[in-house]
């Protein structure tokens, strides 16, 4: 078959599965382009896999062709010649891509049985799934994500929009710090699903790998959070760097994890949890830094309304992003599941610096704080009981933010 007869052949078996008709698809005329390539005339009949077997009057096969004349090649007949010829002769690459579905070979990053509807195709396929059966659960994959955006909508933007004036006027920063938690929520969770589907070359079973993947991080972010109570006060110079390494990180492991679980699998099953775990803990704790570091800063800068709002989108996110690792997955990869995690880290590090701003510049906060002359004494209060109030902590140590500082030592007053 020459090269205009196979376009034209892959031309009509598109447009029978997406034919303006849906109810007439299943029993659709197949068209084939033999007569392109061979010189006969083009067949129809209302099997789409092969001509009508109606006998004519005198009990004769109506469809047969005359007597020394060649039968007609049926549509799938003719597809897996054409398969078969670019696979040995080449030119597969260029047929996979005219091709109506999703032929690329299955790999560890990308091993589903799914999606073999090109995404550009979803909307034309929604009213005439009863042609492709074994794609509803990739379909449902769809759905639910929608579902989920419609769900942290009504939830968190539209309460945001509606309240932008009256609940965030005081608040600088107020945009950048809900893409903050948004980062957080979509991110960690992706790494999470991500991984569980990873470790299981290594584990050999999903739920071993999910118990160990979940257990893993939620006991190494939870040592993260405990000490990243330490460096609140340094958050400026730390964090930085803690988003950073999170970033390349979550990078590097889509790109050589498959080596290093390939290298694992071969070890006893008590030797592989233990390395599974190893390689879990430096990523898991460095990811328990952001989401206290942030809630303890909105809380020392007295942005209580941005508490709740950060919560609510960290948790709409998450589902978003849980929803979106099997559609990323199948249709591209468990690697750029990693990387698209990793960029939301690396996003989320300019917006950190939003949550910091406080609700006044320093000057006007200092002197919020600070009563007039006299007040102080008249009221009984002492310095040290002043000092004590000021929202930063007990020391009289200066803390960093967003340029600034948010109160001066008492040596400074």
């Amino acid at each position: 078959m020459d090269n205009g007869g196979a376009e034209q052949l892959l031309k009509d078996y598109r447009a029978q599965i997406f034919s303006a008709a849906p109810s007439s698809v299943a029993t659709a005329t197949a068209t084939t382009a033999t007569g392109a390539s061979t010189g006969q005339p083009a067949v129809s009949a209302s099997d789409p896999t092969g001509p009508s077997a109606e006998p004519g009057p005198d009990g004769v096969d109506s469809a047969s062709p005359p007597d020394g004349a060649a039968r007609q090649a049926m549509p799938p007949t003719q597809l897996a010649r054409l398969a078969w010829q670019a696979l040995i002769h080449g030119g597969w690459q260029e047929m996979a891509d005219q091709y109506v579905f999703d032929t690329r070979e299955l790999t560890n990053d990308r091993a589903y049985f799914a999606a073999y509807v090109k995404p550009q195709d979803l909307p034309r396929v929604t009213d005439r799934l009863e042609l492709l059966q074994d794609e509803w659960g990739y379909l449902l994959l769809w759905a639910t994500l929608a579902l989920a955006c419609i769900a942290a909508a009504v939830l968190v933007l539209f309460p945001v929009v509606f309240g932008w004036r009256t609940i965030f006027s005081a608040f600088p920063g107020k945009t950048l710090s809900i893409l903050y938690f948004a980062c957080l929520g979509a991110g960690y969770i992706m790494v999470e699903v991500g991984l569980i589907a990873h470790f299981v070359l290594a584990l050999s079973n999903a739920t071993v790998s999910a118990s160990v993947l979940i257990t893993g991080m939620l006991v190494f972010s939870g040592l993260g959070s405990f000490v990243s109570e330490r460096f609140q006060n340094q958050a400026r110079r730390v964090m930085p760097w803690v988003f950073v390494a999170i970033g390349l990180m979550v990078m590097g492991y889509g790109v050589w994890l498959d080596d290093v679980l390939n290298a694992i699998g071969t070890l006893p099953y008590g030797v592989r949890l233990m390395l599974c775990f190893a390689l879990i803990a430096p990523l898991a704790f460095l990811m328990g830094f952001p989401m206290p570091m942030a809630m303890a800063w909105l809380a020392r800068l007295d942005k209580q309304p941005m508490l709740i709002w950060a919560w609510g989108t960290n948790g709409c996110f998450s589902v978003i992003g849980a929803a979106a690792v099997p559609l990323i997955a199948t249709s591209f990869g468990l690697s750029a599941v990693l990387a698209i995690a990793g960029l939301a880290y690396l996003v989320a590090l300019p917006a950190f610096f939003a949550v910091l701003r406080p609700p006044y510049d320093a000057v006007d906060l200092w002197g919020r704080l600070t009563d007039p002359p006299g007040m102080l004494s008249q009221a009984g209060i002492t310095e040290s009981a002043h000092e004590a109030a000021l929202p930063v902590g007990s020391g009289t140590e200066a803390a960093d933010v967003g340029g600034g500082r948010l109160r001066p030592s008492v040596a400074e007053r």
